[in-house]
């Protein structure tokens, strides 16, 4: 079994980059399950590769060409208005929702189990979007973040 070195490769392809990128290419080639041009003597594929490529039985543009062909993906391709329904959807709900009622929701949520049964598929979207007055984004009173302190004592 003759040595593969670089130096006798470097005479069929003078750059090292593409011998190297070449070699691999034949490479998977062989694992993928090609024919080698030349016996195995038990040696892995990157080497056989390299000894192709020294022996000159591997055509070198047949592997150049490859690199010129596109890699095959599975892309799924989802419509534009699918997307804005979905996106205009997600903003709508986020809009919707008071800070004044995440609090609420964490200590009741029982009662979110029962609203959510309650839904008409029917009902208009107005209804959702009006704000009672009542109903506040940020709590007055009883901000947490004050624990009972007195103005003054802030």
């Amino acid at each position: 079994m003759a040595r593969v070195t670089v130096e006798d490769c470097l005479k069929i392809v003078p750059n090292r980059f593409e011998l190297v990128l070449l070699a691999a290419k034949r490479a998977r080639q062989l694992t993928h399950g090609h024919t080698t041009l030349l016996p195995m003597d038990n040696d892995k594929f990157t080497v056989i590769a390299l000894r192709e490529i020294e022996s000159g039985m591997i055509n070198i543009d047949e592997l150049r060409a490859e690199f010129t062909k596109p890699v095959h993906e599975e892309v799924e391709e989802v419509e534009p208005a699918i997307i804005d329904v979905e996106a205009r959807a997600l903003l709508v709900e986020e809009t919707l929702m008071p800070l004044g009622d995440v609090a609420e929701d964490g200590d009741d949520a029982d009662d979110a189990e029962s609203e959510d049964t309650d839904t008409d598929v029917g009902e208009d979207v107005s209804e959702d979007m009006e704000v009672d007055e009542e109903e506040t984004f940020l709590p007055t009173d009883d901000f947490p973040g004050d624990m009972g302190l007195e103005e003054d004592e802030l």
